[in-house]
């Protein structure tokens, strides 16, 4: 489960009675607000978008943040930044849950999840459809993550991890600091759990002793499991003269305790293939691809803006080259095992592409810049049919289904 990005502004309920002073101020706040947004925006809130049709369907109006999609595709959420829950909608917008936090299991048959109560926090675990809930624990902390096999998953107590089976029973608990990530080993054996204290654990999904990484850890990356489940790609950081971060470097952790060793100096923009098996990154400026156990390191491209988002079948990788000036950058294609690199935009905007390709290979969606501000756009593989889809606000994000080529948006403003 990645981390909610630290981006959240403490927001006070307004009084249902305000003085003249107060509503002035809201008026001012609400000016500045309307100052930051792109001319023509829509709404604010989650939207589908549909590029066989070209239709875009608000589903939620208001603040919504962080959208994702259910493992089968059909669910969409997003987490209210005003009043902290997450919506969960069909891309029809037909039913609606809300929760306080929300976990899928992998074969998305299960979810868990904390309701929304304002004095107590209760854990819940049934069927992706919603149906009969079972209460696991009450006045707990956030489901973080599913074992592989989807039979089992960890949760935070608010001060310990613990672990249920995916029916709500067999709860104990296995590691006794407190957590804020946890990621499950490929072999399901083991949990790798990033704590409060800024440690980094490995623990048996059964429970006993746990192993302590060496280091402080920030989870910025997030680490990453070797597909043999006896190593783990963790990342320290590389400051400036400022203090600023400058680069990673991607050292090997053997869950054995074995010295960490180094496998990547000055390092960044990790991303991990779908499959598992391949990892591209960033070094001295260029895009590089090797397999999850980091051997067989390849160079694919020189010069890159930006890495990089993997095709769902882990077989291309979409990334940015340079543009016609150094404001702007071209959107292109890249296909690891050939080398072969496809330029799809023209490199005369600041283009980003975040979202990637469907996963049905179809469509593009991507980020263009301008004076007035940002906007999504879609296009086909090739780069054709380019056509503008939205004004986009400063914090707005677009997040493919998992199946096929529907478009989650979140249109945001204030981050």
């Amino acid at each position: 489960m990645k981390l909610r990005r630290n981006r959240r502004k403490d927001r006070k309920l307004i009084p249902f009675l305000i003085s003249v002073a107060a509503a002035l101020s809201l008026l001012v706040s609400a000016s500045e607000a309307l100052a930051d947004r792109t001319p023509g925006e829509p709404a604010q809130g989650l939207y589908v978008f549909d590029p066989s049709n070209a239709s875009l369907k608000l589903l939620v109006a208001g603040d919504e943040d962080d959208p994702a999609w259910s493992p089968n595709g059909r669910w969409i959420q997003a987490f209210d930044a005003d009043d902290y829950f997450t919506h969960i909608v069909d891309p029809g917008g037909l039913v609606r849950h809300r929760a306080g936090s929300v976990s899928w299991s992998g074969d998305g048959s299960s979810v868990a999840y904390t309701s929304t109560g304002n004095r107590t926090q209760n854990l819940f675990v049934g069927p992706a459809d919603w149906s009969a809930p079972k209460l696991v624990m009450k006045n707990t902390g956030d489901p973080l993550a599913w074992a592989p096999d989807s039979r089992r998953f960890v949760f935070s107590t608010g001060s310990a991890l613990d672990v249920a089976a995916s029916d709500g029973t067999h709860v104990r608990t296995i590691l006794k600091h407190d957590p804020v990530s946890a990621l499950w080993s490929p072999s399901g054996r083991l949990v790798a759990v990033g704590g409060r204290d800024s440690n980094e654990y490995v623990v048996s999904g059964s429970g006993g002793r746990a192993l302590q990484l060496p280091g402080k850890w920030d989870f910025q990356p997030d680490p990453v499991w070797f597909p043999d489940s006896k190593s783990i790609l963790g990342f320290s950081t590389i400051t400036d003269v400022h203090g600023g971060v400058a680069g990673y470097s991607a050292l090997k952790f053997s869950v054995s305790g074995r010295p960490p060793k180094v496998v990547c100096k000055r390092c960044d923009g990790f991303s991990p293939s779908p499959d598992g098996q391949s990892i591209a990154y960033f070094a001295s400026n260029s895009m590089w691809v090797a397999k999850a156990d980091w051997t067989d390191r390849r160079l694919i491209a020189k010069s890159v803006v930006s890495c990089c988002a993997w095709s769902a079948d882990s077989s291309h990788l979409v990334l940015e080259l340079p543009g016609k000036t150094k404001d702007f950058s071209t959107i292109a294609i890249a296909d690891p095992a050939t080398g072969q690199i496809q330029r799809v935009t023209d490199g005369t905007h600041p283009d980003i592409a975040d979202s990637g390709l469907s996963p049905d290979g179809r469509f593009i969606a991507f980020n263009r810049y301008n004076d007035l501000g940002g906007e999504l756009w879609i296009m086909t593989s090739d780069g054709t049919e380019q056509r503008r889809v939205m004004s986009f606000g400063t914090c707005s994000l677009a997040v493919w289904a998992p199946k096929g080529a529907l478009l989650a948006v979140t249109n945001l403003d204030d981050c």
